[in-house]
């Protein structure tokens, strides 16, 4: 049988849970419209959108996120979101892997 653990937590404009099943962790979060400055994240990670829209920033590169679409962001990797009207729902999937 599987082990899971679950924390949450909200802010202003970001609710989020972040559950582990056997060492996989993931995080499922709910955004509403709101702007994340500049920032990485230490571990390499998927990032799917699952409902919503936002667009994303990585140094000169500009991606606009769309229901549906997968993004590989490679730890130390420098990136903002501007999640659009209607708010959005992603799921990070993180990575113990190399790459």
């Amino acid at each position: 049988m599987a082990v899971m653990t679950i924390n949450s937590w909200r802010s202003r404009d970001v609710n989020c849970k972040r559950r582990q099943f056997e060492g996989l962790p993931f995080s499922k979060v709910f955004i509403v419209q709101s702007t994340h400055s500049k920032h990485s994240h230490e571990q390499t990670y998927i990032s799917m959108v699952l409902r919503g829209s936002y667009t994303e920033q990585c140094g000169p590169t500009v991606w606009d996120c769309e229901t549906g679409q997968t993004i590989l962001h490679i730890a130390g990797e420098c990136h903002s979101d501007r999640f659009h009207r209607s708010g959005g729902q992603v799921l990070n999937l993180n990575s113990f892997l190399p790459l």
